[in-house]
């Protein structure tokens, strides 16, 4: 996977990330569940934006 992709994929999990912990808001998924998704999707992305800075 290269950089860009790496980036991108990164950026994604993020976003998805973010959403999760804005649902709690709504109420739209249980928080213990939309918590433990949104801190793992930001895991994933600073290990997938890691990986890709490694292959350069």
């Amino acid at each position: 996977m290269n950089n860009q992709t790496s980036k991108t994929v990164a950026m994604i999990l993020t976003t998805v990330g973010v959403l999760f912990m804005i649902s709690t808001a709504f109420s739209l998924l249980p928080w213990n569940i939309a918590v433990f998704a949104g801190i793992a999707c930001f895991i994933v992305a600073g290990l997938v934006r890691r990986m890709g800075k490694q292959h350069e």
